[in-house]
């Protein structure tokens, strides 16, 4: 039988239940900080003795103290970085290594961690995969990336497209090759500066299209100051009576095709959809003639 466990933070009498989802750990992981909540404590609750001990130091490496049972000697492991310490942690929890065979190899990680990940293989949502990502390239000084991409699999993946060096002003044609039939899922354009107006309705900063099984394609006039659009899929998120539109959380984002130097071909994950397929809602962007 699994077992199950609790954390703690904060204040050693405050336990709340421990599900070992991978974003839940990874939450834990990255919520550390040495000055006000420098310590978790994973401890099972169906075998005495049993936890899993993290605490975050000022360089943002992680040390780890462990032991599997009463029985058993505390380990240690020190110098580990964020996203090795959830794989190894994640590894424990589900039984599938013995913990020494998972953490002791760890050690020392912080120092030789890579940059490219395939972050498909860490269970992670694409919106913690992207925040691992950010933080990595921070603590290593490296510049901003726009937009931020990361390898999920085979293919490179992003929560939205920065089109750069298009016309100050002109049109675009939105074509929708699939829409999503399951969700409330749509399109965000936006012009950093500008406007965009589509057909009769006013002008505003950024336009939002909600496809449906018929639309075909849709004319997006615009005014680009900056020479740049911005392009995310969007869903629908309702709590009761309230309702918003949402974007970039949970599983959401897409593969961006280029297909010419005049048009973008992009396959969207809807935030709901696990695990990412990158087929929930695909459309193109067209710079028309003359723009």
């Amino acid at each position: 039988m699994r077992d199950q466990y609790q954390v703690t933070l904060y204040d050693p009498a405050d336990v709340d239940a421990f599900s070992g989802d991978p974003d839940e750990l990874y939450w834990t992981l990255d919520g550390l900080t040495p000055a006000d909540n420098p310590t978790a404590r994973i401890e099972s609750i169906s075998t005495s003795g049993r936890f899993i001990e993290v605490t975050v130091r000022g360089d943002a490496s992680l040390m780890i103290r462990y032991r599997e049972s009463d029985a058993a000697d505390i380990h240690h492991v020190d110098e580990a970085d964020i996203l090795a310490a959830h794989q190894a942690i994640m590894a424990c929890l589900s039984r599938a290594h013995e913990w020494r065979q998972a953490l002791d190899p760890i050690s020392g990680s912080f120092r030789t961690a890579d940059l490219r990940i395939d972050y498909q293989q860490t269970g992670l949502s694409t919106a913690n995969a992207m925040l691992d990502n950010l933080k990595r390239r921070q603590r290593r000084n490296l510049p901003k990336v726009v937009p931020p991409t990361i390898l999920w699999g085979s293919r490179t993946i992003t929560t939205g497209d920065t089109w750069h060096g298009v016309p100050g002003s002109g049109k675009v044609a939105v074509r929708i090759l699939r829409p999503d039939r399951v969700h409330e899922h749509g399109i965000a354009i936006f012009a950093p500066g500008g406007t965009l107006t589509v057909g009769p309705a006013q002008s505003a900063r950024e336009t939002v299209i909600w496809p449906t099984a018929d639309t075909a394609e849709i004319v997006v006039d615009y005014i680009a100051p900056a020479q740049t659009l911005q392009v995310c899929n969007v869903y629908m998120v309702r709590n009761g009576t309230s309702e918003r539109v949402d974007r970039w959380s949970e599983n959401a984002g897409m593969v961006i095709e280029p297909a010419g130097e005049l048009e973008r071909i992009y396959h969207c994950n809807h935030a709901s959809t696990a695990p990412p397929g990158f087929a929930d809602l695909m459309f193109s962007l067209r710079l028309l003639a003359g723009s």
